[in-house]
C-alpha cells in the first residue's frame, strides 16, 4: 500500500518526507478533497506533523485532511524537533551575520598586515 505525505511547500517536503524510507508518493500543496485519488492509489496512511508555521487550516472548511480523517487513514505524527521554515530562516540570517562579522575582522587584519609590511628593494 502506498503512503501519502501532504506538505504545503517544497521545503517542508524536503525536510520531512525525504528521510522517510517507506514514503512512496509525496503530493505537494495537497489542498483538495481527493477521495478518488486516495482510492485509486490505494493510499493507506496520510500524516501531518505536530509542528507547522500555522495550524489554522485544520479548522477551516477547506481542511486538506478532512477526507483522510473521514476515511480513518489520517494520523498526526509527533514531530521530533520544533523546526519550521521560520526557524530555519532565522538560523540562516544569524549565521550569515556571524559570517559577515568574521569576514570583516579577517579583512581588517589582512589590511593591517599589508599596510605594515615593508618590501626589500632589489636595487
Amino acid at each position: 500500500m502506498a503512503q501519502l505525505c501532504m506538505h504545503s511547500s517544497k521545503i517542508e517536503h524536503d525536510i520531512y518526507a525525504t528521510p522517510a524510507k517507506a514514503l512512496l508518493t509525496a503530493i505537494i500543496d495537497f489542498r483538495y478533497r481527493l477521495t478518488d485519488m486516495i482510492t485509486t492509489f490505494n493510499i493507506s496512511l496520510v500524516v501531518h506533523g505536530t509542528i507547522a508555521e500555522n495550524m489554522d487550516f485544520m479548522k477551516d472548511d477547506l481542511n486538506p485532511y478532512a477526507v483522510p480523517r473521514a476515511m480513518g487513514i489520517y494520523r498526526r505524527l509527533e514531530s521530533p524537533l520544533d523546526i519550521t521554515t521560520s526557524t530555519i530562516i532565522r538560523r540562516i540570517v544569524a549565521n550569515h551575520e556571524a559570517y559577515q562579522k568574521r569576514n570583516e575582522k579577517k579583512e581588517a587584519s589582512e589590511k593591517k598586515y599589508y599596510d605594515s609590511k615593508s618590501f626589500v628593494n632589489g636595487e
